[in-house]
């Protein structure tokens, strides 16, 4: 029963993995670093990392989340390791174009799900 409940909530990140920090491209060429987390009532929230360490908790349809507190104490952790990748994305800033170049092999690609 777990495995199917994981397998549901993995299609609901559209195949990537709970709980860990990981770039992606944003769907405009343009590399975000998230992190897809459980809720307190079973709901998929997509976290999204700013490069100044502000955390952007993605909603959509929910007026309301409810986390507990091991996963407060978690987001912690994942603060750290998103700023990790941001560190690693930098590399791939290019002043002269003003956009992101060449960063595409450091997103994690999704698991195919269904």
């Amino acid at each position: 029963m777990a495995n199917v409940i994981r397998e549901l909530m993995l299609m609901e990140t559209g195949g990537y993995p709970l709980d860990q920090p990981m770039i992606i491209d944003d769907g405009s060429g343009t590399p975000s670093v998230v992190a897809f987390v459980e809720d307190a009532e079973s709901d998929v929230l997509m976290l999204r990392f700013n490069t100044d360490g502000e955390v952007e908790i993605q909603t959509k349809e929910y007026s309301y989340v409810s986390f507990f507190k091991s996963l407060l104490s978690q987001l912690d952790d994942m603060i750290d390791e998103a700023d990790e990748l941001w560190g690693t994305l930098q590399v791939y800033w290019d002043d002269k174009e003003g956009n992101w170049v060449g960063w595409e092999h450091t997103a994690t690609q999704p698991k195919t799900v269904g």
